[in-house]
């Protein structure tokens, strides 16, 4: 994900061992381990990705949203800024692979357990 790029609108939500975001430009984030979301209204809330269907009701209300910005450093942290108010912060865990970023069907981006990123 590239700043200025656009991304459109999230087109699919999946649950399996990770969380799988589609996004209309045909990126897909899939997160694998725990995260924060937050809005300008609620608390933040962790979402542990292998027990999502018990957040489905705080992350499903995100299918057709608008994303404004998709953002990771190289220490591996990543920021999804959704209709301008809802954030999904994913930071690097000591032991897995955090998320995986894919573009046209193809890896592209690893957060390395750790931190950090490996970019194919």
């Amino acid at each position: 994900m590239q700043p200025g790029q656009s991304y459109g609108s999230i087109t699919r939500i999946s649950f399996e061992y990770g969380l799988r975001l589609l996004f209309e430009n045909n990126e897909e984030l899939v997160l694998y381990c725990p995260f924060t979301i937050q809005d300008d209204i609620r608390l933040p809330e962790v979402v542990d990705p292998e027990h999502a269907v018990n957040s489905a009701s705080t992350v499903l209300p995100l299918l057709h949203s608008p994303v404004v910005s998709a953002q990771y450093n190289q220490l591996g942290a990543f920021v999804l800024v959704i209709r301008e108010k809802v954030k999904l912060h994913i930071a690097p865990h000591p032991d897995y692979e955090a998320w995986h970023l894919y573009r046209n069907g193809k890896l592209a981006v690893v957060c390395l357990p750790g931190g950090g990123v490996a970019e194919f």
